[in-house]
């Protein structure tokens, strides 16, 4: 794959995942707003709830 061709990629994907964490914020009732430092992921597994860890706790 040439440069221009993985820079046209990076675009698309860029374009792509924007699009989609608009469509995440529409339908979780979020406003939209950019970020372009973060993403975040939050899967759900057998547990319930929503752990929380910060840096000081050495993880």
């Amino acid at each position: 794959m040439g440069r221009e061709a993985c820079e046209e990629y990076g675009r698309e994907v860029e374009i792509l995942a924007f699009k989609l964490m608009e469509l995440i914020a529409l339908e979780s009732g979020l406003a939209s707003r950019e970020d372009g430092g973060a993403v975040t992921v939050l899967a759900q597994d057998d547990l319930g709830g929503l752990e929380v860890r910060r840096k000081s706790d050495g993880e």
